[in-house]
């Protein structure tokens, strides 16, 4: 949470009421609720099946709607345009029951964005050296891997599924009169604060092959998208052809069968398997 500075400053009302001069305190946004207040208000649940406030209104459909329902629940909001925006955005999408479907369909089955984002970001986190997980031996090293690249694909699914639905929602949003709505559903270039992640979605889209990348445990950059791989890649086929060839000229200077043998550091040993009509005579091979 801290490296992807999901942080929010929140300055007590309490805290305030100490002051006699409260004009250089930043007005607080929310209501800080105690546990024993928001368990004598049945705010949410505290024990299995027990009714409250949050099973009565949770007609959420994903996760992430859940967690951000109850906050909103445990941190009332404290000034007035705030609760008159939320109240102007409700009466918008009640006349706009279009939207409705639209938003129900495309999140109906959503994986939780915020989780999967937090993953993918802590794993691409680079750590120092003397800290324990850089120095971690997985015995299950692909199983790992598989599982990390899984949940980028799922992600980049879920944020592709997630803009149809905003890109459908642009049109219907133009007209409104509603503040928040517009700066939550409509892209900058239509006025809003949400970022179209269009281009970004396609680059990664056509960086690289994703059933490839599930089956082997690891991402193949496609030709073109990463120079310094493309060149990487051409000296090891050339390598390749070089040695080849080599093996080639052996086995017609000899006459005889020859093969590379060995791995890591010993790798490329030549063996050669002298046949005389057709049955094994020697076998020789190099140091």
């Amino acid at each position: 949470m801290l490296s992807i500075k999901k942080i929010a400053n929140i300055s007590p009302i309490d805290l305030e009421r100490r002051f006699l001069d409260t004009s250089s305190i930043q007005e607080s946004s929310s209501m800080i609720l105690d546990s024993k207040t928001i368990r004598n208000l049945d705010l949410v649940s505290f024990a299995p099946g027990s009714p409250s406030m949050f099973t009565v209104l949770d007609k959420t459909l994903t996760f992430m709607g859940k967690r951000l329902l109850k906050q909103w629940l445990c941190s009332p909001l404290l000034q007035i345009t705030a609760i008159q925006q939320r109240q102007v955005a409700i009466e918008h999408l009640h006349s706009k029951r279009n939207l409705f479907d639209i938003i129900r369909l495309h999140l109906k089955g959503m994986p939780d964005l915020e989780k999967l984002i937090s993953m993918i970001h802590t794993a691409g986190v680079k750590l120092k050296g003397d800290h324990p997980e850089s120095r971690a031996i997985y015995f299950d090293q692909d199983v790992y891997t598989k599982k990390k690249i899984g949940r980028l694909v799922e992600c980049l699914k879920s944020l592709a599924k997630a803009l149809k639905m905003f890109t459908q929602m642009q049109d219907e949003l133009k007209a409104s009169k509603s503040k928040l709505l517009n700066d939550t559903f409509l892209f900058h270039e239509n006025g809003g604060r949400l970022p179209n992640i269009h281009d970004e979605l396609a680059f990664f889209n056509q960086a690289f092959d994703k059933e490839t990348a599930l089956k082997l445990g690891k991402i193949l950059p496609k030709k073109g998208v990463d120079k310094e791989f493309d060149d990487a890649t051409d000296m090891k086929h050339q390598l390749e052809n070089d040695v080849n060839m080599y093996l080639r000229t052996q086995k017609r200077f000899f006459s005889a069968e020859v093969k590379y043998f060995g791995n890591g550091n010993n790798a490329f040993q030549v063996i050669f398997i002298i046949l005389k009509d057709q049955q094994y005579v020697a076998q020789f091979h190099s140091n």
